[in-house]
């Protein structure tokens, strides 16, 4: 996602050849031998990893807007694969910008299923990070973002 990419290129140099960005489908293969290595099929989800080989955190920035519920039964299956996936921390950045699908943020209870809301998922217990589109606040997004995710 752009988001996974502008994340990225806000670490310092020395540090953005430990992450890697993927695509939550193709990453949740991996078990079956797939390349992960290309971060241009990094499309839909912006699942970041890093790919020292130190074992460390894996992310899945969950974009919130108001079409996120409505993207489909196969959205829906990788979303509960990676919460399901003690080992996948999902970051939730909810959107605020109306031109880009920006909503309140109690539209999310209203369209996600129960099962993601309730136990076991419990997909809301994090706190979202609120994006903006004005760079000032653009840039504040991210590095809480970045905080969340350790950096």
């Amino acid at each position: 996602s752009d988001i996974a990419h502008e994340l990225k290129a806000m670490l310092p140099k020395a540090n953005q050849n430990l992450v890697s960005i993927h695509d939550a489908e193709t990453f949740l293969l991996r078990n079956d031998q797939v390349d992960i290595s290309n971060e241009d099929a990094a499309a839909m989800s912006g699942l970041l990893t890093h790919s020292s080989g130190l074992n460390l955190p894996t992310f899945l920035l969950l974009y919130l807007n108001k079409y996120t519920f409505s993207e489909g039964e196969g959205f829906m299956a990788i979303l509960e694969s990676c919460l399901a996936d003690q080992d996948i921390k999902v970051v939730l950045v909810h959107e605020h910008d109306v031109v880009k699908g920006g909503c309140k943020f109690d539209v999310f209870f209203k369209e996600a299923p129960e099962y993601l809301i309730d136990e076991p998922c419990k997909l809301f217990q994090e706190i979202a990070t609120k994006l903006y589109s004005e760079p000032e606040y653009r840039t504040v997004s991210l590095r809480q973002i970045l905080t969340k995710m350790g950096h």
